[in-house]
């Protein structure tokens, strides 16, 4: 009865659980792959080398927008003033 068995992976570590054990594994870590085999929640890295990995990714990923606002700025692209305010009207 592998059909109602949910797979849940963590590296090369790979398990065929019960439906009900899903949230104890994703909590640990695991991967939890649909039917079709594809990713249907993708569980939280927990060691440090996968975090540092995907901080330093993400910390590019965040320069590169920067210098692409800059750019647009200069460019006239993106417009750097603030919207006005507009006064509220006495309602009596």
């Amino acid at each position: 009865m592998q059909s109602n068995k949910v797979k849940v992976k963590n590296g090369n570590v790979v398990f065929r659980v019960d439906p009900s054990e899903v949230k104890k594994y994703y909590e640990m870590g695991y991967d939890v792959y649909g039917a079709d085999g594809k990713i249907e929640k993708r569980a939280m890295p927990t060691d440090i080398p996968t975090l540092q990995k995907a901080f330093m990714d993400h910390e590019a990923e965040i320069q590169k927008l920067k210098e692409e606002i800059k750019t647009l700025k200069a460019e006239g692209a993106v417009k750097t003033t603030t919207p006005r305010r507009t006064a509220k009207k006495n309602v009596e």
